[in-house]
């Protein structure tokens, strides 16, 4: 789901102005709060959050991973912000905030109610380990964006689409290397 058709949907709404103002306030809560917790979640309980940064260091300097333990999208996604520290927390605050609005839009689908889509988006905004993982910079935050996307592709009849963000899952975490191919049989069916 491109951002253009994201603003579609809300243009669609222009009826609901109320709804279109809670869905902003959240998606600005989600970045604050993660902004805020980035200042406080110490750096030193975190193994991995190196690792990335030395794959992304690798992308720019060589063109290659050296380390081949590690799946390739988000280091990609880090050298291009830059690499480094800053670079992860923003690919957790840009990924954080574009994964509330789509699951407002699959709340939305799914349940047809605009309370349960605005509940669930705030509930996810402000899940303490969707905070952790979005500031510490680690693959959970991007991989979450991807399944997200890939459900509300799949729920939308977009089988195409759907086996992108599922490539794009395991790209970023193999964990779904598995199971991807039988949720879109299951969804086709």
């Amino acid at each position: 789901m491109t951002v253009s058709r994201i603003l579609g949907i809300i243009y669609k709404m222009k009826n609901n102005y109320i709804e279109i103002v809670f869905l902003f306030s959240i998606v600005v809560l989600c970045v604050f709060v993660r902004i805020i917790a980035a200042q406080f979640i110490p750096d030193y309980l975190i193994i991995d959050n190196p690792t990335y940064q030395i794959a992304a260091n690798d992308l720019l300097r060589t063109g290659a991973i050296s380390n081949h333990y590690i799946m390739p999208l988000y280091p990609l996604v880090l050298a291009l912000f830059g690499g480094g520290e800053f670079a992860q927390v923003l690919v957790g605050l840009i990924s954080g905030g574009i994964t509330t609005i789509l699951i407002w839009c699959l709340s939305r689908h799914i349940f047809t109610d605009k309370y349960v889509g605005l509940v669930a988006s705030l509930i996810y905004a402000l899940y303490p380990m969707a905070i952790f993982y979005g500031v510490k910079g680690l693959t959970e935050s991007l991989f979450t964006l991807f399944l997200v996307a890939a459900f509300l592709s799949l729920y939308k009849y977009k089988i195409i689409m759907a086996s992108i963000f599922f490539i794009l899952t395991i790209l970023t975490r193999p964990v779904t290397a598995l199971f991807a191919p039988f949720i879109i049989v299951w969804f086709t069916i």
